[in-house]
Order: structure tokens, then C-alpha cells, then sequence
């Protein structure tokens, strides 16, 4: 038998860990003697038994074949588009670690007023609806822009939002869905917003929600936020704004915001909106000694079809409550005091921050 010349070595080499010895002694008679069989698959396994070339696998057991010739092609499949179980699985433990960092954690807020300070809590705004007071709205946005340490707060629902079955609504109102993210933002951009929640109305928007990008640099969260102000002086107060609470009462418009506190959530100021009625409840909490001042904030959106339609009672009586924060008050009684009317609250503030500034 004629000796193996290098080339064919390499040959064999190179083919060894993907094809069989019938197919090499193919290959290699087609490649280099013109289709003879000068090369057999017993010539090749002496060659490999001689240790002329190297074999990974085990090519000396016997192999069953029916068709001694190549295939008439060779697949190499594409990439799975899944990954690997085991990195799907770190992954997401990643992505649960990520998400459970972020929440029932208070967001930490530096004040940087030495003094004390007010917070505006705006009710559910529906700035695209024709039954809303635009003009009290923003007066009181002038308000806040005028009074120095006041803080303006957003409860959610700025605009109407309809979508899926609803968006027949839009029919019904004279401001178009693109007029009404046009208010929105003229809206937003007037105030560097303390929080601004996000409603249900809002939520609508589903993961492409467009207040993420236009509220830029200011707190949005879905739902609600817990925030911790910490004060020059070290005094701290517990702030938890929620579009809706859980619970509610025929006789008791705050019953959900007061039921939280009752039950535990050692916040100085709770507030919620969602429901367009107003109330306010002061509950202690016997064990901690910390007062919450529970605030439920009625709406801008003052002519309600669905409230005509339900026969809801009017139960609005303020929109913009502030909340007045002392951090020098020798106790809970004077840390925190509500004005319901944002004209008397923002002088009140004036007034007591004209002792420390």
C-alpha cells in the first residue's frame, strides 16, 4: 500500500472529530485520486493505530452503517435563541435581587432648608378633562412657585389616559389625546415635584408610559412611594403618598389611609387621592408616639360623568392640602399642621419659616 503523504495526513487530521472513516476514505479519494478507493476506512484505523494521526474519540469500535458513501448535505444548526438553563437561572435571581433592593425601603430625601417647610399635595389633576378646574389648578401651581420652601406633591391621574374600550370616552371630551400630553407636560415642567405617583389613569400607559420621560429628574413611582426627609438637624419625617389605599367606608372618607395607620405605618403624613373626595383623620400611634395626619385629597376634575352616572355624593372640599413640616417643634403635636386652603397654608408657612431664615 502506497505511504501516506503528509498532506493526506493533514487531511485526515483535520476531518477526524466530524466524520466517520467510511466518509474520510471518501473525502480524501474524491480529493486527491480522482475518485479512486486507494484509501479505505481499515487503511485509515492502522494509521491511527500507529499513532500517525490523533483520535479523540473512540473510532476503533465497529460501525454499523447502511450507506457507505456522504450524505447529500450537511446542516450546521443556527444558535439556539434560548440560553442555557443554568444562566437563564442566574439571571434571574439577579433580576429578584435588583427588584427586592428597591422595595418597602423609604426613599431618602436630603432637605437642604434649614427652616421649615410645606408640601402641596395635588389631587388628581385630569388636566385634559372638560369638567376640570383648570384655573384653580394652576393658581395653585403659582402658589407653590411663589413660596419659598414649598414643595409641590402629585397624587397621579394627570390626564384622562383612555385607553382599550375606553378610549371611546375621548369622544365625550373636547381635548384630544394629543392635547391632552401636551397640558401634561406643560403641566409637570412647572414644578420640581417633591413625588409624583403615578394613578391608575396613568398606569393605563402600560410600560411605554410617557411620564417616565416627562417628569425627568423628579420622583415618579407607580402607586405609591415612601419617603424619609432628613433635616439639618437631624429630625427625620415619614411621608407615604399612595394613589389609592386599601379599604374604604360609606361613612368615613379617609377610612383607608387612617385603617393603614391604625394598623402600624409609623408615617408622619399619609395621603391619598384616586377616590375625588375629600377627608382628613389624625390618628397616634400608642406604641411609637408618632402622630399620622391622614389626608385623603379630592380632584381637580369637579364635573364627573362617571360620578353623575353612579350618583356619588360631592364630597370634595379641598384639592391642595399642606402639609406644614416644623423640624424645631419640641414635639409630634407641633411637628406637622395641615392648611386645607394652600393661599392660608402658604402664608402660614412664610410666616413660620420668617423665625429661622
Amino acid at each position: 500500500m502506497k505511504r501516506y503523504t503528509n498532506d493526506e495526513i493533514e487531511f485526515i487530521q483535520k476531518h477526524i472529530a466530524t466524520h466517520s472513516w467510511d466518509s474520510i476514505a471518501i473525502l480524501i479519494n474524491n480529493a486527491m485520486h480522482s475518485g479512486k478507493s486507494v484509501r479505505t476506512k481499515e487503511g485509515l484505523r492502522d494509521l491511527a493505530r500507529r499513532g500517525k494521526i490523533t483520535v479523540t474519540d473512540d473510532r476503533f469500535k465497529t460501525v454499523q452503517t447502511q450507506r457507505h458513501q456522504l450524505p447529500d448535505y450537511e446542516i450546521e444548526k443556527p444558535p439556539a435563541e434560548l440560553q442555557p438553563v443554568e444562566d437563564l437561572i442566574k439571571e434571574r435571581i439577579k433580576k429578584f435581587d435588583h427588584k427586592a433592593s428597591s422595595k418597602n425601603k423609604f426613599i431618602e430625601v436630603k432637605i437642604n432648608h434649614d427652616a421649615p417647610i410645606g408640601i402641596a399635595h395635588f389631587g388628581d389633576p385630569h388636566v385634559d378633562d372638560d369638567g376640570t378646574n383648570l384655573k384653580m389648578l394652576f393658581d395653585h401651581v403659582r402658589i407653590v412657585k411663589e413660596t419659598d420652601g414649598l414643595f409641590g406633591g402629585n397624587i397621579g391621574d394627570v390626564t384622562n389616559n383612555w385607553v382599550g374600550r375606553l378610549a371611546r370616552l375621548y369622544g365625550e371630551q373636547s381635548t384630544s389625546s394629543q392635547e391632552a400630553w401636551q397640558l401634561c407636560e406643560y403641566f409637570i415642567k412647572q414644578i420640581d415635584w417633591l413625588y409624583l405617583i403615578g394613578g391608575n389613569h396613568d398606569a393605563w400607559s402600560g410600560s411605554g408610559d410617557p411620564l417616565d420621560w416627562i417628569c425627568g429628574d423628579s420622583l415618579y413611582t407607580k402607586h405609591g412611594a415612601r419617603l424619609r426627609l432628613n433635616f439639618p438637624n437631624g429630625k427625620k419625617v415619614l411621608v407615604q403618598p399612595r394613589h389609592q389605599w386599601r379599604g374604604q367606608s360609606m361613612w368615613n372618607t379617609t377610612h383607608s389611609i387612617a385603617r393603614s395607620a391604625q394598623m402600624g405605618t409609623d408615617d408622619h403624613i399619609l395621603v391619598g387621592g384616586h377616590t375625588h373626595v375629600s377627608g382628613y383623620q389624625v390618628v397616634k400611634n400608642p406604641k411609637s408616639g408618632i402622630i399620622s395626619h391622614c389626608v385623603q385629597v379630592a380632584s381637580y376634575k369637579v364635573y364627573d360623568r362617571y360620578a353623575e352616572e353612579k350618583g356619588f355624593d360631592d364630597k370634595s372640599i379641598f384639592t391642595c392640602p399642606i402639609t406644614i413640616i416644623n423640624p424645631f417643634a419640641v414635639d409630634e403635636v407641633g411637628l406637622v399642621q395641615t392648611c386645607f386652603d394652600p393661599k392660608l397654608g402658604a402664608e402660614y408657612l412664610t410666616f413660620l419659616r420668617s423665625k429661622y431664615v
